[in-house]
């Protein structure tokens, strides 16, 4: 029988990707005032841990279909 990781350890699994995920991008094109993403929970996780090392946090805007707006653009 195969041992899984408990949903604990894959939650902070997955944070810690889009932790690191948010770090390389941030260094790569500059710390952004504003970020817009999808209703992940991992995503808004990584980024309110990034915002609670800063003294001036970024805003967060989720939106719910976010792929069906950006998608018809490209």
């Amino acid at each position: 029988m195969q041992h899984l990781p408990s949903a604990d350890l894959r939650s902070r699994t997955l944070n810690s990707f889009d932790k690191r995920f948010f770090d390389k991008a941030m260094l790569a094109n500059g710390i952004p005032e504003k970020v817009t993403m999808d209703k992940s929970g991992a995503n808004k996780a990584a980024i309110d841990e990034i915002n609670a090392d800063r003294e001036i946090p970024m805003v967060v805007r989720q939106v719910k279909y976010l792929n069906d707006i950006v998608e018809p653009i490209l």
